[in-house]
Parts: structure tokens; C-alpha cells; sequence
């Protein structure tokens, strides 16, 4: 007996909005489904990015965690550089912001937040924070582990 598949008889409006409430990881494994599938990430209106899976962060590891946060650096660009949805609804992205790198890291959070800015963002979070802690390579004078933006409708 052969299995009919609902789900990808919806319409790509009702498909896309479904993908919304997904991570951006479980979005892109979407894309194997079927060839209908393969581009609908480009479209969601909600792109909430996870933090890597990170070994224990002893002095050992630091060059794996290193590694690892500047994959999902990279891999997050290029996530934006094919998303191609005019206005986004929420922006989430978490990652620990270890001084290891730091400088990398903050270039890229400005061209996440100029990305953010031009799809006239409704909600951003970020979360940069380390083992639960904020990290004290960035000034913050009331100790959230994240943000979000914009409080008041900045970008409205």
C-alpha cells in the first residue's frame, strides 16, 4: 500500500508558515524531502538559528569550540545570502560569544543586524550568552543572557 503525502499538497503559503515555527537546522533538513521542498527555507518569515553543540569548555577544547562557533558563523552567512523573504517576522540567533572570537563574531553581528534592519525586522533576539553566563567581552550593564529587540517598535 502506498502512502499519500498530505503535507506537501498544502499550499507553499500554509508549507512556509509551518516551516516558521521550525529551527533554521530543521528547515534546511526539510529541503531533502523533495524537490517541491528544496527552496521553501528561502522563504520563511522566522529565522531562529541555534547555538552549536559545544564540547565543555575546558582550556583543551577551546580550539574545537573555536572551530565550531566559526562554522556556525559561516554557515549562518550563508544562510542569508540565499534567504530571500522581503520582511522578517522574528530573528534568533544564539551562539556564546567566546573571546577566542570575538573579533570575527562582532563584525558579523553588525552584518546580521544590517540584514535584520533591511527585511524590516519585527522581532530580534540574540543570545550570546557562555555556560548560561553573559560573556565579559561585551558590555552589558544589566547581565541578560539575551536580547530582544526592538522593545518599543523600533523598526515598525
Amino acid at each position: 500500500m502506498e502512502v499519500e503525502d498530505r503535507l506537501s499538497q498544502l499550499p507553499e503559503e500554509v508549507l512556509v508558515s509551518i516551516l516558521s515555527k521550525l529551527t533554521m537546522e530543521e528547515v534546511v533538513a526539510t529541503s531533502f524531502l523533495s524537490s517541491r521542498w528544496r527552496y521553501l527555507w528561502k522563504h520563511v518569515p522566522c529565522l531562529s538559528f541555534n547555538r552549536p553543540e559545544l564540547p565543555n569548555m575546558g582550556l583543551n577544547r577551546m580550539k574545537i569550540c573555536t572551530s565550531k562557533i566559526m562554522r556556525h558563523i559561516s554557515w549562518i552567512n550563508h544562510m542569508l545570502d540565499y534567504h530571500k523573504c522581503p520582511v522578517l517576522e522574528e530573528f534568533s540567533i544564539s551562539f556564546p560569544f567566546l573571546e577566542s572570537v570575538s573579533d570575527a563574531a562582532e563584525r558579523e553581528v553588525f552584518k546580521w543586524l544590517n540584514f535584520a534592519s533591511s527585511r524590516k525586522i519585527q522581532s530580534l533576539n540574540l543570545d550570546f550568552s557562555v555556560n548560561g553566563r553573559w560573556p565579559e567581552n561585551i558590555d552589558n550593564n544589566n547581565n541578560n543572557k539575551s536580547s530582544v529587540f526592538p522593545p518599543s517598535g523600533v523598526w515598525g
